[in-house]
């Protein structure tokens, strides 16, 4: 079931998973619309970013060593850029800046993994329906 490069794995359990991201993304606008300003507020919606972030490496398609490697490093990072948001060592610019290029890389990864799985599989419908399925 399972090649030694881990594809065959990697195609069957890890799909992009587009409209999840897209969920994550509603909730980091709504909720920055909502909340209050403050260090555990920038902490949250960074959190979420990261969440995103982490949907879309956990799910994209490549070898499973891979993918574990890059979401392990994305948790890592993850935690840390929260707790030092929460605690206040990060201050607004900082968590700003960082959320710019969290903002950046997600799309990015995003119409990367898009063009992979077209040239892989060419554009049909259950193609496009498998890239939305969330």
């Amino acid at each position: 079931m399972s090649s030694p490069d881990g594809s065959v794995a990697a195609d069957a359990t890890a799909g992009f998973r587009f409209g999840a991201v897209l969920i994550l993304s509603f909730a980091i606008v709504v909720f920055l619309i909502a909340a209050p300003s403050g260090d555990w507020s920038r902490a949250v919606a960074l959190a979420l970013e990261f969440a995103a972030l982490l949907v879309v490496v956990a799910t994209s398609r490549a070898r499973r060593d891979i993918r574990r490697t890059r979401a392990t490093a994305v948790g890592i990072l993850a935690v840390a850029s929260v707790l030092l948001t929460a605690v206040g060592v990060l201050g607004p610019p900082e968590v700003f800046a960082l959320a710019a290029i969290l903002s950046l890389v997600i799309p990015a990864l995003l119409v990367g993994g898009v063009v992979r799985l077209f040239r892989t599989r060419g554009v049909t419908v259950q193609t496009v329906a498998g890239a939305l399925a969330i």
